[in-house]
């Protein structure tokens, strides 16, 4: 049996010097999921999303990455 402890995944807003921010989103160990980040920094400013959206894209990818299976190197 393979019981796995799911891990937990959430949104986090992230305020720049400049005064903009954007939301990526953290690991269990309150670490920024490298992935994610990359996406949500595109999203917000190469985009010119809103930070609502950057908020709620966060929220989803946060939401996956935590259903997703982990990987393990063989």
């Amino acid at each position: 049996m393979n019981t796995q402890v799911p891990s937990i995944f959430r949104s986090f807003r992230v305020q720049l010097p400049s005064g903009a921010a954007y939301w990526t989103v953290l690991d269990g160990d309150l670490r920024v999921v490298d992935s994610a980040d990359e996406f949500l920094r595109h999203l917000r400013f190469a985009r010119d999303s809103a930070e609502s959206t950057s908020e709620a894209y966060a929220g989803a990818t946060a939401l996956y990455v935590g259903a997703r299976p982990a990987v393990r190197p063989e």
